[in-house]
C-alpha cells in the first residue's frame, strides 16, 4: 500500500517558533523577540497564512474525488423518476391518451410515457384449454378489478396448451393495445430481475380471432418476458376481430408453443386499461422532423404532425435546419407557421418554399409558465461560465440546450465532465444537486458566445415521488371522460446521487462477486443470475469431474445446478443452459472453461422390518414422515453420500420404535457407488431422492 502523506503536519505555534529560532541565524542584529515587536507580528501573520495553505493541500477536493470515481469507473447516478401503473376506469367510450397526459396524486404530478388507446371493452372471462382437450374457466374468479389467481396452462403446462381471453368488444385493428398481466410469486425462491440480454424461458404465440380464424398479433413489446413478470403485452391486430362461434364475444388467446417454467404461471391480474406512468413534469421537450416526414396540402404547405400533450397545450416554436460546410446543423428560427391544435394531436403548417429539399424542422414545445427561465442568460465567450437556472428537481436525463451562433442556433452536447473535451467541443455539464449549468474553460471545452436556450427539460421528485397505492386519483385537465387508481406504489424514484453516497455504493459493490475466480464465486453468481430461480448450486474442482479418459482439465470448472420447480427430479433446459453460459461468459477468468451440468438424481428405495410399540397406532406414519423429510429437506448437498447408518439413526431414534429387525437401502442411477457398508456414494453431480420405501411393521409387547 502506498504511504500515506500528511501536509498539513504542523500547528501556527510550531511554525512560529520555528521561525523565532532561525532569527539568529539569518539576521543577528535582530534582538527583541518579544511579541511587541513588529517584526514577531509579520512571523506571526506569516505563519498564520502557511498554516492555512497546508490545510487546503491536505484536503482532497470534490473534483479529485469525483476523478477518483472515475478511475474505478463509477459515475453518480443520476435523478430517477418514480414508476406505476395505473387502472383508467369509468370509460363510456374508447379513448386515447397523447404521450404526456399527466394525472395528479395530490399535487405530485405524472406522465403517460406513450400514446394510449383505451378501450370501453371489459374482460367477460376466459379459460385454459390443455392440448388434450381439458379445460379450465376463470369466469367467476374475475373481480371488478381484475383481480384473480388461475393457473394459465394448468399445474403441467405442455407445449400447444392455450390461454384464452374473451372480451365484449371488438378492439380495433392498426391501434397499439395493451394487456397488462400480474402473477403470482409468493414463492421460497424469489426469481431474480431479468436483464437485457435475457433469453427467455418460453416460446409464445398470441393469436386473435377474425372471420376466418385464429390469426398471430404483431407483437410490439412483451413486458411480462413469457409470463414470468408482472408486466404489460403491448400488441396491434391486423384486421378486424370476428365474434367466437360458440363463446360469444371477442377472443385473443397465447399458445405454449416451448416451455421450461420452473413454476407453472399463476395470473393474479388482469387489465385492458393499465398503463404506466412516470412522476415528472416535462416544461420543454423538441423534436426533429426531415423534410419527407411531412405532409404536403392543397395550400402549397408541408405539414408536420405532434400528438404529445405539451405539443397540443403548451406554446410552441419552430426552427428550420440546414447543413452548413462545417457539417453542423444551424437552426433558425421562424414566424411563419400557423398551428393547428385538435384533442390528439398539434399540426404545423409551413410553406413548401421554407422546407426545401434537405431542410430539417425542429418543432420545440413548451410550458408558458417555463417561458422566463427557457434563456438563462447569454454567453459572452470567456471560460469558465456558469448559470444558475433557478429550476429545482431537475432532470438530467430530459435537459437540452441550443446556443445562438451568428443568425441561427446551435445544439450543444451534455457531457459529464470535460476531460475528454477538446478547444472545440460544444459541451456543457449540469448538476442536478445544485441546478448549475456549466461550460468549458476554451482548452476542455468551448465558451459560448450568444444566447442559452434550454429547448429539454423536465422536473422530477425523485425519491419523494415513490407515492403509496391509490394515490393517484384524477387526471390533471378535468376534460378527460375518465377515472383513475394506482393499484401499486410508485417505486424506483431516486435522488442524484452526491460523491460521498458514490463511495458507499461503490464500496458495497466491492464486496459483490462480480467475477468468478474461486468456487464460492461460481455458486454466487449462478445464483444471482438474471430472470432465473436457481434452488441449489455446486462449483466442482477440475480433480473431481476428470474427463472420459481420466485425465485433468486444470483449466475447466464444472457447476451442477438445480432449478426451482413445483415438479420432483427437474433438469436444466437449453434455454436455462443458454442463461447461465451468458452471464458466466464475461465474469469468468481469461482462459477459464465453464460446464454447465445437470442434477444426475439417484432413486434411493428403502426397505426395513421394524419392532414398534404396540401403544403408537400412527407409527407407521411416523416412521413414513421421518424417512421423507431426511431426503427431501431443505436442500441436498450434490454428492452427498446417502448413509446406510443415518437412515437407520432416523428410524431408530424415533419414540415409537423399539428396534430395526432388517434394514436394506438401494439405489438407481448413473454413477454410483455401493459401499461395504451399506452406503450410496453419489456422483459429484448427484442427487438422491425418495423414489420408493416399503415398511413391515411388527407391534412389539
Amino acid at each position: 500500500m502506498l504511504p500515506l502523506r500528511i501536509l498539513d503536519d504542523e500547528t501556527f505555534e510550531e511554525i512560529a517558533e520555528k521561525a523565532r529560532r532561525g532569527i539568529a541565524k539569518y539576521y543577528p542584529a535582530w534582538t527583541d523577540y518579544n511579541l511587541h515587536d513588529p517584526g514577531v507580528t509579520f512571523i506571526e501573520l506569516f505563519a498564520w497564512l502557511k498554516e492555512i495553505q497546508q490545510y487546503h493541500l491536505d484536503q482532497i477536493s470534490e473534483r479529485s474525488r469525483r476523478k477518483f470515481l472515475k478511475l474505478l469507473g463509477v459515475t453518480p447516478r443520476t435523478k430517477k423518476p418514480a414508476l406505476t401503473f395505473v387502472r383508467i376506469y369509468g370509460l363510456q367510450e374508447d379513448l386515447i391518451l397523447p404521450p404526456g397526459t399527466r394525472l395528479l396524486a395530490d399535487h405530485v404530478e405524472f406522465e403517460t410515457q406513450g400514446r394510449e388507446y383505451l378501450t370501453r371493452g371489459r374482460i367477460t372471462g376466459g379459460y385454459s384449454l390443455a392440448r388434450g382437450g381439458e379445460r379450465a374457466d376463470f369466469d367467476a374468479l374475475l373481480t371488478e378489478e381484475g383481480r384473480m389467481r388461475f393457473p394459465m396452462f394448468g399445474q403441467a403446462p405442455e407445449s400447444g396448451d392455450a390461454f384464452y381471453v374473451r372480451l365484449d368488444t371488438a378492439l380495433p385493428p392498426g391501434e397499439a393495445h395493451g394487456l397488462h398481466m400480474e402473477f403470482f410469486d409468493d414463492y421460497e425462491i424469489r426469481r431474480n430481475a431479468p436483464d437485457e440480454g435475457f433469453i427467455p424461458l418460453a416460446g409464445v404465440e398470441w393469436e386473435y380471432y377474425r372471420a376466418d380464424g385464429w390469426h398471430k398479433m404483431d407483437i410490439i413489446e412483451d413486458g411480462t418476458r413469457a409470463f414470468i413478470l408482472d408486466g404489460r403485452l403491448r400488441f396491434r391486430l391486423a384486421e378486424e376481430m370476428a365474434t367466437l362461434p360458440e363463446e360469444g364475444g371477442y377472443g385473443i388467446r397465447a399458445v405454449l408453443r416451448a416451455y421450461d417454467f420452473e413454476v407453472p404461471p399463476v395470473l393474479a391480474g388482469l387489465h385492458l386499461t393499465m398503463i404506466p406512468a412516470a412522476q415528472k413534469n416535462t416544461l420543454s421537450q423538441y423534436r426533429d422532423f426531415q423534410q419527407s416526414e411531412g405532409t404536403s396540402n392543397l395550400r402549397g404547405e408541408r405539414v408536420f404532425t405532434w400528438d404529445t400533450e405539451l405539443a397540443i397545450r403548451g406554446k410552441c416554436e419552430v426552427y428550420l435546419g440546414r447543413t452548413g460546410g462545417d457539417g453542423l446543423i444551424r437552426w433558425e428560427r421562424t414566424e411563419a407557421f400557423r398551428k393547428e391544435a385538435g384533442r390528439l394531436e398539434a399540426r404545423f403548417h409551413l410553406q413548401s418554399s421554407l422546407v426545401e429539399e434537405g431542410t430539417a424542422v425542429r418543432l420545440v414545445c413548451y410550458e408558458e409558465s417555463f417561458s422566463l427561465r427557457r434563456r438563462p442568460g447569454e454567453g459572452d465567450g470567456f471560460p469558465g461560465q456558469s448559470f444558475d437556472l433557478d429550476t429545482p428537481d431537475l432532470l438530467q436525463e430530459d435537459f437540452r440546450i441550443m446556443v445562438k451562433e451568428g443568425a441561427g442556433y446551435l445544439q450543444w452536447e451534455q457531457a459529464e465532465d470535460f476531460d475528454r473535451s477538446g478547444p472545440e467541443s460544444r459541451h456543457y455539464t449540469l448538476d442536478e444537486l445544485t441546478g448549475l449549468l456549466a461550460f468549458g474553460d476554451c482548452e476542455q471545452g468551448l465558451a459560448p458566445e450568444g444566447e442559452i436556450l434550454i429547448i429539454g427539460c423536465a422536473h422530477s421528485l425523485g425519491r419523494e415521488g415513490n407515492v403509496k397505492e391509490g394515490r393517484i386519483g384524477a387526471f390533471a385537465r378535468a376534460a378527460v371522460p375518465a377515472l383513475a387508481v394506482n393499484p401499486g406504489v410508485a417505486a424506483g424514484g431516486e435522488g442524484a446521487e452526491s460523491i460521498d453516497e458514490a463511495f458507499l455504493r461503490l464500496r458495497r459493490d466491492l464486496r459483490k462477486p462480480d467475477r468468478a475466480v474461486t468456487y464460492g464465486d461460481y455458486e454466487d453468481l449462478v445464483r444471482a443470475a438474471p430472470g432465473l430461480m436457481v434452488r441449489n448450486c455446486k462449483a466442482i474442482a477440475a480433480s473431481k469431474n476428470p474427463r472420459r479418459d481420466g485425465s485433468i482439465d486444470d483449466n475447466a470448472v464444472s457447476v451442477v445446478v438445480q432449478p426451482f420447480g413445483a415438479g420432483a427430479n427437474r433438469k436444466l433446459s437449453a434455454a436455462y443452459e443458454d442463461n447461465l453460459y451468458r452471464w458466466l461468459e464475461d465474469r469468468r477468468l481469461l482462459g477459464a472453461k465453464v460446464n454447465i451440468l445437470s442434477p444426475e438424481y439417484v432413486g434411493v428405495k428403502v426397505y426395513a422390518e421394524i419392532l414398534v410399540k404396540p401403544y403408537y397406532p400412527d407409527a407407521e406414519a411416523r416412521i413414513r414422515r421421518a424417512v421423507e423429510e431426511f431426503f427431501g429437506g431443505a436442500s441436498w448437498v450434490f454428492g452427498e453420500t446417502v448413509q446406510y447408518s443415518a437412515i437407520y439413526g432416523v428410524v431408530d431414534t424415533l419414540d415409537c420404535v423399539l428396534g430395526i429387525q432388517a434394514l436394506t437401502v438401494d439405489a438407481q442411477g448413473k454413477g454410483i457407488r455401493r459401499g461395504v457398508n451399506g452406503d450410496v456414494q453419489l456422483p459429484q453431480n448427484g442427487m438422491a431422492w425418495l423414489m420408493e420405501a416399503e415398511y413391515l411393521i411388527t407391534a412389539g409387547e
